[in-house]
């Protein structure tokens, strides 16, 4: 009972950070386009910056970056609990560090398109 809940909530987890992964990967190649067709189109990446649209993409960024933190938070309590050695734990520390700037900048991107939106 209790091996099949933990392997079934294993295989859901890989599957939703697979997703989640995808989902980023694939906004990253829709922000890459649209950074080359502003190169001919300078309006583009207005719209893409600072409009509604780039304030939906960081909104969906703090989301991932979020789930990226748990995830990152969670490999590193089984690294410490199965005793792996301490240069796993300091990848996942890195880990760690790496997500919460992540999530940091992203939060910080948000409150200063709030703030241009109220000065406008």
């Amino acid at each position: 009972g209790n091996k099949l809940f933990q392997y079934v909530t294993t295989i859901v987890t890989i599957l939703l950070i697979m997703y989640f992964v995808q989902v980023f990967n694939n906004v990253n190649i829709i922000i890459s386009l649209i950074s080359i067709m502003s190169i001919f189109s300078p309006g583009i990446a207005y719209v893409f910056s600072y409009g509604p649209i780039a304030f939906l993409i960081s909104l969906i960024y703090v989301v991932i970056a979020s789930i990226y933190v748990v995830v990152s938070l969670d490999n590193a309590y089984n690294i410490v609990e199965n005793g792996l050695s301490k240069e796993y734990e300091w990848y996942a520390a890195f880990g760690i560090l790496i997500n919460i700037i992540w999530l940091f900048y992203e939060v910080l991107r948000i409150i200063i398109m709030i703030v241009a939106r109220n000065r406008d």
